[in-house]
């Protein structure tokens, strides 16, 4: 308080705005700082999104080719059903390539890679066994080509399959996972910047009573001051039981200080010159 009382009003003032414009400024960048890493979260998760679509895709034109594949090995190559299914099996196999790149391209993550190579794995194993039975039907041994589908050939499928569902679920718990952080750091933001207003309030609610009680208090002694010189009381000195303050207020004090002191000499002067007279006029009397 003390401090307080050295310093001008007007200084008092400008701190306290400065200091409320300082933590509103803390809570802006604490909030700006917040949603943006919530943002690109954000952002993160819409590319895992878009992962994930293109790998539904992608599963879904592989279930399609892996099915026609297998109708062709249990027909046993039959010549119709494979002139039948071959022509849409390759439009949908240039769809399967293009998707493959697309998602080699996007995943950047070493254990997506992983899983993507580990599909590539599984789909050259099916493919190779593939080849084998349609060899074995066309080299005139259909048991041998039969054993083929019925057997790794449609394991091979049913794992292919299945790598590729593990790599969409490992994308699909990433976008969530990056959502939930986006959203913890939303509540995060929103918890900070609430206890950046309340220690804005408390700082502003502690700095308006300290510059209040800083000028209501010395101003209140400076109007009794002039109301006891006002009463021709000028026993108590103007200045009693002030601090010494270097603000507007202490000036005030010490005018009334200079003020009651200038009376209280003209009072000394006009009663010295009063008690003169009376004693000139006794000694005229008692001399006549």
């Amino acid at each position: 308080m003390h401090y307080l009382s050295s310093l001008r009003i007007g200084t008092r003032l400008a701190f306290s705005f400065a200091a409320l414009l300082l933590l509103m400024l803390f809570m802006a960048v604490a909030g700006v700082l917040q949603l943006r890493q919530a943002a690109q979260l954000n952002a993160q998760r819409a590319v895992l999104a878009q992962h994930d679509t293109a790998i539904e895709e992608w599963q879904g034109a592989v279930t399609l080719n892996l099915t026609r594949a297998l109708g062709i090995g249990a027909s046993g190559y039959h010549a119709p059903t494979v002139a039948f299914l071959e022509p849409p099996m390759k439009d949908t196999s240039l769809l399967i390539t293009q998707l493959q790149d697309t998602i080699d391209k996007d995943l950047t993550d070493p254990a997506e890679r992983a899983l993507f190579e580990a599909v590539g794995l599984k789909r050259k194993a099916y493919v190779d066994v593939r080849a084998r039975a349609a060899a074995a039907y066309k080299a005139g041994r259909p048991e041998e080509g039969k054993q083929l589908v019925d057997g790794p050939m449609t394991a091979h499928a049913k794992a292919y399959l299945e790598a590729i569902d593990t790599l969409q679920q490992r994308v699909r718990a990433g976008a969530q996972a990056l959502e939930q952080d986006a959203a913890r750091h939303v509540e995060h933001a929103q918890v900070v910047i609430a206890a950046l207003a309340v220690l804005a309030l408390t700082v502003g609610a502690g700095l308006a009573w300290a510059i209040t009680h800083s000028v209501t208090r010395p101003l209140h002694q400076a109007i009794s001051a002039a109301e006891r010189i006002a009463d021709k009381d000028l026993s108590v000195p103007a200045t009693a039981g002030t601090a010494r303050r270097g603000d507007e207020i202490g000036a005030l004090q010490r005018a009334l200080g200079k003020m009651q002191d200038s009376l209280t000499e003209m009072v000394q002067q006009i009663r010295a010159g009063t008690n003169g007279v009376a004693g000139a006029s006794t000694e005229i009397a008692d001399a006549s």
